[in-house]
């Protein structure tokens, strides 16, 4: 069992579901039937990276508005992610990384929340076809990942 294997075992040990890696290293958590959190070891930025699309963003100003604001909240300190556009599938990304050296899982369970809930915000506003507020996560409240409930295994995992 390799470090990224034992990890994913340890924070699946803190959700209280199991966690077994691909062969890409990678494990999908899914919140709530809403949101789906790729975890893949990037053996080249030595990093893990959390991932999850937000959706299609249709063209015309509606896609300006929302990369631009994506644009914006990828210059706040402190954020929850990063926003990134996939142009082959218009798809728009949120992505977090996390150094690999000396990562606890107790650092993956603390970074949850604040990204999942900022998906989720982003994701309900490009399915209302609104743009969604610009503002970085609050440093004094923070949801608990209790709060969120992993859905079921995805098939193939």
């Amino acid at each position: 069992m390799n470090d990224f294997h034992r990890l994913m075992e340890d924070l699946g040990k803190l959700l209280d579901i199991t966690l077994i890696p691909d062969k890409h290293h990678a494990c999908v958590l899914n919140f709530e039937d809403e949101i789906s959190v790729q975890l893949e070891a990037d053996s080249s930025r030595h990093a893990l990276t959390l991932a999850t699309i937000i959706g299609e963003i249709p063209a015309g100003k509606f896609r300006e508005l929302m990369l631009s604001m994506g644009l914006k909240y990828n210059a706040l300190y402190p954020r929850a992610g990063t926003f990134a556009y996939r142009t082959n599938e218009n798809q728009l990304v949120f992505f977090f990384q996390l150094p690999l050296e000396n990562l606890q899982p107790e650092t993956i369970e603390e970074a949850l929340p604040p990204f999942i809930e900022k998906a989720k915000v982003w994701k309900e506003s490009l399915s209302r076809g609104a743009i969604p507020p610009l503002e970085a996560p609050e440093a004094k409240k923070k949801p608990s990942l209790f709060d969120l409930k992993p859905g079921k295994k995805p098939e193939g995992l």
